[in-house]
């Protein structure tokens, strides 16, 4: 079902939007969102960050390669998030 599938999208969207905005409530990492969620694909965010998670609250630096993530602010503000969230 058509209907189904994009609400599904929709859905996956704004989880996506709710999670960087979480990470920075300035919405600096905003600008992520489309490569991420073209990658993330039907996967929850939890699902998609846990592929690459090195262990409990460290993230893998190909995380940062594979969406041009360059900005060493927006670096520490993931990696804040990951060692705060994800132990």
């Amino acid at each position: 079902d058509v209907d189904a599938s994009n609400s599904s999208a929709r859905a996956g969207h704004e989880e996506l939007r709710k999670w960087l905005l979480e990470v920075d409530d300035e919405g600096f990492l905003l600008r992520y969102e489309p490569a991420l969620s073209k990658s993330k694909g039907d996967r929850s965010v939890a699902e998609f960050l846990a592929a690459y998670m090195q262990a409990p609250g460290l993230i893998f630096e190909s995380f940062f390669e594979d969406f041009q993530i360059e900005k060493l602010g927006h670096r520490r503000l993931l990696q804040r998030w990951f060692r705060e969230n994800l132990r």
